[in-house]
């Protein structure tokens, strides 16, 4: 199943996009992406804990990062009054698997053009 990727809506979900493009070196992210998935490694992990802790005022401890590790969660979270998408529902595991796969698919692409 193919799904498209969702691009963050407000603005905190915005300013989250921009540091994980930053952090990951990668052209777009969605809001539903896992940082890991994504190649979120420990030491980029620091990365992102210190860029948000700059944008926006808030240390967050690293298990922070692991219960909220794709971007809508973590707008959620940073600010529940600003989240524009709730999260997909659980029961739909076979969006997830395509959701996932285009992610996958999606950073090949950008790591082989950064490449070139």
């Amino acid at each position: 199943m193919a799904t498209s990727l969702v691009l963050p809506k407000t603005k905190i979900e915005q300013q989250l996009a921009k540091i994980w493009q930053e952090v990951l070196h990668i052209d777009e992210v969605g809001i539903y992406d896992n940082f890991f998935e994504l190649g979120g490694s420990s030491v980029l992990l620091n990365q992102l804990q210190l860029k948000i802790a700059q944008q926006f005022s808030r240390d967050l401890n690293v298990v922070t990062f692991f219960q909220y590790s794709a971007i809508h969660t973590l707008a959620k979270y940073l600010d529940p009054d600003t989240a524009s998408i709730q999260e997909p529902s659980n029961g739909n595991s076979q969006a997830k698997r395509g959701r996932r796969k285009n992610t996958v698919t999606r950073l090949r692409e950008q790591r082989k053009s950064h490449r070139k």
